[in-house]
């Protein structure tokens, strides 16, 4: 007796037949995926600019500070996927590819060497901030002293992330996408765990929380908050590289990767801001004692971190 091979079955009404939550959230990252493609763009965000917006709070005022930041967001949020659509639409594989099958070549030589400009400021700013603030960091371990050096650190550093940067995609970093978004998690709860305390000596000495200012600073505020949102160098790559690049699925990239960037800039911003008033300082790390353990760890993780972010802005400039 012969069997017939059945086609065409229905789905059961009432049933469904989509991956419960927990095995999407917790099942290996697949490169290419939606989580993928989220941890590439945030991990590249989330790096040393973050640390700057308390400072940028204390110029503006946190209620004003707050509207520019969320203001950053959505306009990275919505250039995010204007690219990502481009990039599909075209079937473009860099920023300079996509310009010249829009505009032309010549352009598209221009906007070559514009990223490889900004890429290679990106990963020096990343190797300038690991000499001025690992020092402080491993001088309170118990580590040879050689490795207390900044210029030995600002070395290694560079070596680690070139050895890094090898692989010709972005996702081949996707399962260390986590570590650079675990620090800044970790430092976003410090800060917001010390804010009492820390605002309670600030206020005793006369300072006290301002909501709006609106002077020349908010300038400076903005070019921080976008800074902390640039994750376009990336941009292109987790573009191609996306699977099924339907436009859900790049909305829900872009939506996530913005919601999970200010999930973690809004708390240190706003708390760190409130922490220490009118004495907050360009890297509110540096306003926290050395010898404060919590703080301690959160300098070395968020070093790590850097570590994964500048291979990700490395990888990319490969394509230039």
């Amino acid at each position: 007796m012969s069997c017939v091979p059945v086609t065409n079955i229905q789905p059961e009404p009432g049933v469904s037949h989509y991956p419960p939550w927990t095995t999407r959230t917790f099942s290996p990252i697949e490169a290419g995926s939606i989580r993928g493609s989220i941890l590439a763009l945030a991990s590249t965000a989330l790096g040393a600019g973050c640390l700057t917006t308390p400072y940028a709070f204390s110029r503006v005022g946190w209620v004003l500070g707050t509207l520019i930041l969320v203001s950053c967001g959505f306009m990275a949020m919505m250039t995010t996927y204007l690219l990502i659509t481009a990039v599909k639409m075209k079937n473009a594989t860099s920023y300079s590819d996509l310009v010249a099958k829009c505009l032309g070549r010549n352009l598209g030589l221009l906007v070559d060497v514009l990223c490889a400009t900004l890429g290679i400021g990106c990963v020096l700013s990343y190797t300038i901030f690991i000499g001025d603030f690992m020092p402080a960091a491993l001088g309170e371990l118990p580590v040879p002293d050689a490795m207390k050096n900044r210029t030995n650190i600002m070395c290694a550093f560079a070596l680690i992330s070139f050895l890094m940067s090898t692989p010709p995609k972005i996702s081949a970093l996707r399962n260390f996408a986590m570590i650079p978004i675990s620090a800044i998690l970790l430092t976003a709860c410090t800060i917001v765990f010390q804010a009492y305390g820390n605002y309670t000596i600030a206020s005793a000495k006369g300072s006290a929380p301002m909501a709006w200012n609106m002077d020349s600073s908010i300038f400076n505020a903005n070019s921080i908050f976008m800074f902390a949102f640039m994750q376009h160098l990336n941009v292109c790559s987790v573009g191609e590289e996306m699977k099924n690049p339907t436009d859900p699925r790049i909305a829900k990239v872009c939506f996530r990767a913005a919601l999970l960037e200010m999930v973690c800039y809004i708390p240190i911003a706003l708390f760190g801001y409130l922490s220490f008033l009118d004495n907050t300082k360009q890297n509110i790390v540096s306003n926290y004692p050395s010898d404060d353990k919590l703080v301690l760890l959160c300098r070395v993780l968020l070093g790590c971190g850097l570590l994964i972010a500048c291979p990700m802005t490395s990888i990319a400039l490969n394509k230039y």
